[in-house]
């Protein structure tokens, strides 16, 4: 691909190449990551509780809904001890990041990347074949405001399990921190960003400002900033 052209456009249009097939590759591996993670959390032994906020639970929190004569399970449905049940599951993952492809981890980019993820799981059976998965995607523009209103939808009438994204940190601050009060539990808000240094700090009680957010990588401009140090010093 690259024996036609100029040696500097070659030199320019190698390196790009290479860049988005390692960018691709990083990617990928982190969404893998992030979806076994969250089904690791999901299935967790009872009883666990991460309540930041006490409220009533919501019947559409749950993964799997028992069904019966067509009608879903809800508050005010009630049924004989002797009705055959049948369950219903569904695993709903809210996608917030940007359309621009301009940005890295885009929705256009990450989109082919998420449906590689599902094969995957659903090839290695992570999760049983009963368990249907939904995306629910938000363009969030890597603004604060689009991406907390996509949250509250997602959740408030999507009725999200978990959060992906956002992608951009400032539009990432307002989702992570009030991931803890969504729901009786919180929702669990994974990213690949986060790189700031308040991201990187404690997140193991509801005090801290981002209890529930979950960051895939161990890359952090503080320890960027500390590899240059050490750099140097050599």
């Amino acid at each position: 691909m690259c024996e036609r052209i100029p040696i500097q456009q070659q030199l320019i249009s190698c390196h790009w190449v290479r860049k988005w097939k390692f960018v691709e590759n990083l990617i990928a591996w982190r969404l893998v990551v992030a979806c076994i993670m969250l089904v690791v959390i999901l299935h967790q032994p009872s009883p666990i509780s991460a309540t930041c906020r006490k409220q009533d639970v919501n019947s559409c929190e749950a993964i799997c809904v028992p069904v019966t004569g067509g009608t879903t399970w809800g508050e005010n449905i009630t049924t004989a001890v002797d009705t055959p049940l049948e369950w219903r599951c569904e695993l709903r993952i809210i996608v917030i990041m940007p359309t621009n492809t301009s940005i890295e981890a885009s929705l256009p980019r990450v989109h082919p990347v998420l449906m590689k993820a599902e094969e995957e799981i659903r090839a290695r059976q992570i999760i049983p074949p009963s368990v249907a998965i939904r995306w629910i995607f938000y363009d969030d523009q890597c603004d604060q405001a689009r991406a907390t209103v996509s949250a509250m939808d997602g959740t408030g009438r999507d009725c999200g399990h978990v959060i992906l994204g956002p992608t951009c940190d400032y539009a990432l601050a307002p989702v992570a921190r009030i991931g803890r009060f969504i729901y009786n539990d919180g929702i669990p808000v994974i990213t690949g960003a986060g790189y700031t240094f308040d991201f990187v700090q404690n997140k193991t009680r509801c005090e801290d400002e981002f209890f529930m957010l979950i960051r895939t990588g161990w890359l952090s401009f503080k320890r960027i900033a500390y590899f240059m140090i050490d750099l140097l010093k050599q």
